[in-house]
């Protein structure tokens, strides 16, 4: 993995963690749950590269760094997706529904960095609501 597209906003990490955790410490966590924290965590890391796919971080970045952005995209993403169907398949039903919540904000997130407007006040509140709704399923 590029040291390069590896998410530089340590604050998200905690934004991230803390929910993951009083998630996991809070209920009886099992396969469904640990894979929700896989996907969550994967998908995370994924969002660098999307961003300097997006030429969010620049074009001399997006130049530079595409090619393996685009690799590690692909892989984050593509295992982060397995790891969330993997759960939604052994959640009960109640936690699927709840993992529409972040998916739903997730999703609100992609035109913000497609217009690069990830560090506005909504693309911050987008992200930081996905991040603490992670808890729910």
């Amino acid at each position: 993995m590029n040291k390069h597209l590896i998410p530089r906003e340590h604050g998200a990490y905690a934004e991230l963690g803390f929910p993951l955790l009083t998630g996991l410490v809070l209920s009886s966590p099992g396969w469904a749950s640990l894979l929700f924290v896989v996907a969550a965590i994967l998908f995370f890391v994924a969002n660098e590269p999307a961003v300097v796919l997006a030429g969010a971080r620049g074009k001399r970045q997006q130049a530079e760094l595409g090619p393996a952005a685009r690799r590690q995209l692909l892989l984050l993403g593509g295992l982060g997706g397995a790891a969330g169907l993997a759960a939604m398949v052994l959640a009960p039903v109640g936690a699927r529904w709840l993992a529409l919540v972040p998916a739903a904000f997730a999703l609100c997130l992609v035109p913000a960095v497609l217009s690069k407007n990830l560090k506005s006040l909504s693309g911050e509140a987008l992200a930081a609501a996905a991040f603490s709704s992670m808890h729910l399923p």
